[in-house]
């Protein structure tokens, strides 16, 4: 009987161990099953650690080139996607009097020359100066903390061949050395004139005070960090504006990033798609400069690679007010310019000579701004725009009112009355009023 039990013992004892072998298999099974799975899941998080960065980078790579694509899209847009011409006029002599036409290449060349010299403060013109008691032209430079570069610009206006000209510097309260440098200039070259402004006023009262002041029968703007390009710059531009009675002559203009830029990286600047020798008079030239096929665009606004007549810059400048130019400081005050004198002015010719080496990507006004001042300019001169023009072209301050694109409580306070005028404007056609109806009523700007 004992052993019976034991025999039946032993083999409960087996069976037992059978089960719980197969038990055990199970549990091993599952196990291995769930480390398994917790293998996967530490191995997808380490391998999607090692590539979150690498990811990541990607993106904003591929943001940033989106992003410069939509810029770059929208600048060639704006400016009708010129391109570099082949040919020009920037011979510093005569032959057989008229201009000799050179490759652009070697127009660039002359003009790196020219700067290089005045970068390094040279007079190799005229080591001597006479000032005179009626200048062919004035030539105007505002001034605001630029110690390291404004001599070199006036440089490029004292080494013009042309002796009988009159420089005014405005100095717009400048806080660094550059006062003193001018006062230096000042001494060395009876036809300088200092301007010192009371207070900190901006670019555009800044100009539009040299203008009063000018005694030149023609006047060019230079920004403190540019230069002129060519020794007989002024020379050539006096002939052509004089031969035809024009009140305005546009010229081309280089746009470079760094002084030491290679010639091959020089770009024209928007007007050079213009033809040679173009015309425009009124009623279409106010309008020209910054409208295309009824869109604001920036066609041909820089003040400064033009040359006026004094008698209809000053008309211009009377004509805008004192309030207006002594209130308004922002970004593209030159559209402003421009458009007043156009205003006024009965005619303007196209040259195609390069005349300004124009730095690009450097804020020369005389106040850092912001995108609520660019916006309160295209507000500012919408509103020129409508009071300086006659009725018919009134709408062209509807066209510029919508480019507008920044907004916040203090410009839409800024604008409201403004769209109250246009809104109710005999002038301005039904099709203008739906449009900005559309865009600020959805803005909460318009009620």
């Amino acid at each position: 009987m004992i052993r019976k039990i034991k025999k039946n013992k032993k083999k409960r004892k087996i069976y037992i161990s059978e089960e719980e072998k197969s038990l055990k298999t199970n549990n091993y099974k599952l196990k291995e099953r769930i480390k398994n799975k917790s293998l996967k899941k530490t191995l997808s998080f380490s391998i999607l650690k090692k590539l979150i960065i690498p990811i990541s980078l990607f993106l904003i790579s591929f943001l940033i080139i989106l992003r410069l694509s939509v810029i770059s899209s929208y600048k060639n847009n704006r400016t009708n996607n010129y391109i570099n011409i082949n040919e020009t006029e920037i011979k510093v002599q005569k032959l057989n009097n008229t201009r000799k036409r050179l490759p652009r290449e070697e127009a660039l060349k002359r003009g790196k020359e020219y700067m290089n010299k005045c970068l390094k403060g040279l007079l190799f013109n005229h080591q001597t100066f006479t000032k005179s008691n009626e200048p062919k032209i004035t030539a105007i430079v505002p001034v605001y903390n630029s110690q390291n570069i404004v001599k070199s610009a006036i440089r490029s206006i004292q080494n013009q061949l042309m002796t009988d000209i009159e420089i005014i510097l405005v100095n717009d309260f400048s806080k660094d050395n550059s006062l003193k440098i001018i006062e230096e200039m000042r001494n060395e070259d009876p036809r300088i004139r200092i301007i010192n402004n009371e207070k900190n006023m901006g670019i555009l009262y800044s100009r539009c005070i040299g203008v009063l002041e000018a005694k030149g029968k023609y006047i060019l703007n230079l920004d403190q960090d540019d230069f002129f390009l060519d020794e007989d710059l002024f020379d050539a531009l006096y002939e052509e504006i004089e031969d035809g009675n024009f009140d305005i002559v546009s010229f081309m203009d280089l746009e470079i990033n760094n002084y030491d830029v290679d010639i091959n990286k020089m770009n024209d600047g928007p007007c050079t798609h213009h033809p040679d020798n173009l015309i425009v008079r009124q009623p279409e030239l106010p309008y020209f400069p910054m409208f295309k096929d009824e869109h604001f665009d920036f066609v041909d606004i820089q003040i400064w690679g033009k040359i006026f007549k004094t008698e209809v810059y000053k008309k211009a400048v009377n004509l805008l007010g004192q309030e207006r130019y002594s209130t308004y400081n922002a970004i593209n005050e030159d559209i402003v310019g421009v458009f007043s004198i156009c205003i006024v002015a009965e005619s303007y010719k196209y040259m195609r000579k390069y005349g300004i080496f124009h730095l690009v990507g450097h804020l020369t006004a005389s106040r850092r701004v912001t995108r609520e001042h660019s916006s309160k300019m295209t507000i500012f001169l919408s509103e020129i725009i409508y009071d300086l023009s006659k009725n018919e072209y009134k709408k062209y301050a509807a066209i510029m009112i919508l480019d507008l694109r920044t907004f916040n409580n203090e410009i839409n306070k800024y604008l409201s009355n403004f769209l109250k005028k246009i809104m109710n404007s005999e002038y301005i056609g039904e099709k203008y009023k739906e449009k900005i109806r559309k865009k600020f009523s959805e803005l909460g700007v318009l009620n």
